[in-house]
């Protein structure tokens, strides 16, 4: 849990500064040093769409990532085109993070292809917590910092899981990262470790904010 408070010095000064701003209207204007006055003046304009130095204010993580991305059509596995084409929305509502992938046969993404491992169905959806754990790593597309993917719930056509299926299917933080250029989203290979996080993103799965 450490990870997720990278600069504890600078959340200090904030807290101090808010603390001492509410103390009495008529103190003395505060000094503070940059860059947490830059912080503290974006706070007035924008309260639930800032990330200071210390982390996110207003409880939102990636407020970039707030809305409905879509990726294009595109394998599910590079190494085996068998397993069909895919195309996924992802909706990012505050810390909430919802991926529907549906699975298609065809390369133009027409034809529903059913597919499943004890539990049929051409759709799967995931529910997600995401948290900013702090850092970043460059990319060929730019820094990306990191995102923690923590799953609350998997479904299959918008069912939950057969309980034979439960056991395949453990509800693991996801360690990735993510960058935002223009409408477009790229994210990583998530890892279930997070000295295995990605260090390159997948540029041909491009997601276009909608």
């Amino acid at each position: 849990m450490s990870r997720l408070f990278p600069a504890c010095h600078q959340s200090v000064i904030l807290c101090s500064v808010f603390l001492a701003a509410c103390a009495t209207s008529e103190s003395a204007p505060i000094s503070v040093p940059e860059p947490v006055q830059e912080v503290l003046e974006k706070v007035q304009d924008e309260p639930e769409q800032v990330v200071s130095p210390a982390g996110p204010i207003g409880g939102i993580a990636f407020p970039e990532l707030q809305g409905t991305w879509v990726s294009g059509c595109r394998l599910m596995s590079e190494g085996d085109p068998e397993e069909g084409f895919e195309t996924t929305t992802v909706i990012v509502s505050g810390n909430d993070f919802t991926s529907d992938t549906t699975v298609f046969s065809d390369a133009g993404c027409n034809n529903r292809l059913e597919r499943g491992f004890l539990q049929s169905g051409d759709s799967f959806q995931m529910s997600s917590l995401i948290a900013r754990p702090g850092g970043s790593v460059d990319t060929a597309a730019g820094p990306a910092p990191f995102i923690d993917i923590d799953p609350q719930a998997f479904t299959i056509d918008k069912k939950p899981l057969s309980a034979d299926l439960k056991r395949f299917m453990p509800l693991d933080v996801e360690y990735n990262i993510v960058l935002v250029e223009g409408s477009a989203m790229y994210l990583g290979e998530s890892s279930d470790s997070a000295q295995m996080r990605p260090t390159a993103l997948i540029l041909d799965k491009q997601f276009v904010k909608q």
